[in-house]
């Protein structure tokens, strides 16, 4: 094996390395906040875990085993058993993120109870509002491209329009995330009107955790049927 080889196995080893790494702090920063989450959003949490044994990624105890861990009042000793039962879910968003990614989608409907539209948006109702969900997609985006998302986004409020039609209580739609915050422009092109970014008050009683800014934005009914026509 001549030094240029090594050079370049040597590399790629560090590059790997970095990268479990990182994903798995990432894991970890989850199980902390899950360790000092409220049974309700624990019991969320779960319904995630659900789907990637279904999809046979972790065992089918996995369920009960992390229920157990979370009676362990030491939260170090919670986060390293957690970080063992989950290991097989770190080294699939390693070796097939888009597979992870896909799974990850299917739980986030799950979760939320949300109505899928297309791959990528979903929706639940709230009274006369409509919530409209982006499910994680930074993988979808890198294979296929802007374009594609874009196009998966006219196609899903075309579809939404056409709930609306059937359902004339319906009034507005809503949507509240750090996406929103960071993509103004691109929603105000889809017609909704940004609203001021969530307080710090609301953003710990609904989005508990989070250290991004919170946008919020929202679509008239009469502005969504115009995607009836095109």
């Amino acid at each position: 094996m001549n030094e240029q080889t090594k050079l370049n196995i040597n590399s790629e080893y560090i590059k790997n390395t970095q990268i479990e790494e990182s994903e798995k702090n990432k894991i970890k920063n989850k199980l902390e906040k899950l360790f000092n989450d409220t049974p309700e959003l624990q019991e969320r949490f779960m319904k995630n875990i659900n789907v990637f044994i279904r999809n046979g990624v972790l065992r089918e105890t996995a369920t009960s085993e992390l229920t157990e861990y979370l009676k362990i009042k030491n939260k170090d000793n919670f986060i390293n058993k957690a970080l063992i039962l989950f290991d097989p879910l770190l080294k699939m968003k390693i070796s097939n993120p888009e597979l992870f990614e896909k799974i990850f989608r299917d739980a986030f409907l799950e979760q939320g109870n949300f109505i899928k539209l297309n791959e990528i948006l979903s929706y639940g109702v709230s009274g006369s509002s409509v919530h409209i969900h982006l499910a994680p997609l930074k993988e979808l985006l890198r294979r296929s491209g802007k374009e594609k998302i874009l196009s998966l986004i006219v196609d899903g409020l075309k579809k939404l329009a056409e709930v609306f039609k059937e359902n004339k209580d319906f009034k507005k739609v809503t949507a509240t995330s750090p996406v929103v915050a960071n993509n103004m422009e691109y929603l105000t092109n889809f017609g909704f009107s940004i609203k001021e970014l969530m307080n710090e008050k609301d953003k710990e009683k609904y989005w508990k955790g989070e250290i991004k800014n919170v946008g919020q934005a929202e679509m008239s009914r009469d502005s969504l049927l115009k995607y009836l026509n095109e």
